[in-house]
């Protein structure tokens, strides 16, 4: 059974947050934990309730990015979806405005499952129509075709940096390329994309899952590494 995905949403639009707000619940998959202006007074109150995901969105990239901040200070495990044209605002995964109410939700269930702080800017179906990518642009460089095996493999970025014997940072870069060059929403998303076409060094019969693709992290690195929702906000 899917994992119900806790939700508060920050917008600044009270037409548009309710809205977003009766359209989650409406999905069944997320609990919408509270929805108030990004400088609502009953913020606190609503971040004790500990949500896996917060979206904000509605108001200028400034605000959205000092908003933000505030909220790692007091809960800096709590994952994040910023609905911007801005991509630059420490959020865990960047939409656009002009993006379909499907790409939110895979924005929410993508930001929850978040592996080694990867940011992602989730393609609008604008832009893929304006700019579609060809074949030449999707092709994988041999350097980001060798960390998309060993994320097959099951490997964390970590240990992929160490096995290619470069930066994590500069994993985290592949990845992004990946995801981009691929239209992937995830880790997960980009190896069976991948596996799909052919192109994945590591041939598997079947699209992996979440939780096999988690059991795969967890044998590579000898214990689990998603924390129980009881301690996500242990260190406030």
């Amino acid at each position: 059974m899917p994992k119900t995905i806790s939700v508060l949403l920050l917008y600044g639009s009270l037409l548009l947050r309710e809205a977003l707000r009766n359209a989650l619940a409406a999905e069944g998959r997320f609990v919408v934990v509270g929805a108030t202006d990004l400088d609502g007074p009953e913020m606190q109150l609503l971040l004790d309730a500990c949500p896996d995901v917060v979206v904000v969105g509605g108001a200028p990239a400034f605000a959205l990015a000092q908003c933000l901040g505030g909220l790692r200070l007091v809960a800096r495990s709590l994952r994040s979806v910023a609905i911007s044209q801005s991509r630059d605002l420490g959020a865990d995964v960047h939409l656009a405005p002009d993006s379909p109410f499907g790409h939110l939700t895979d924005a929410i269930v993508t930001a929850d499952r978040r592996d080694d702080g990867v940011v992602l800017m989730l393609p609008t179906a604008r832009a893929q129509q304006d700019d579609p990518y060809d074949e030449q642009r999707r092709q994988l460089s041999v350097r980001e075709s060798e960390v998309l095996d060993l994320v097959a493999s099951g490997m964390s970025n970590r240990q992929i940096a160490t096995h290619l014997s470069i930066a994590e940072g500069t994993v985290k870069r592949h990845l992004r390329n990946i995801f981009g060059k691929l239209g992937a929403v995830s880790r997960i998303d980009a190896v069976n994309r991948s596996n799909q076409d052919g192109r994945l060094g590591i041939r598997l019969d079947r699209p992996i899952t979440p939780p096999e693709h988690h059991d795969r992290l967890r044998a590579c690195s000898g214990h689990d590494r998603k924390p129980a929702l009881a301690d996500r906000y242990a260190q406030r």
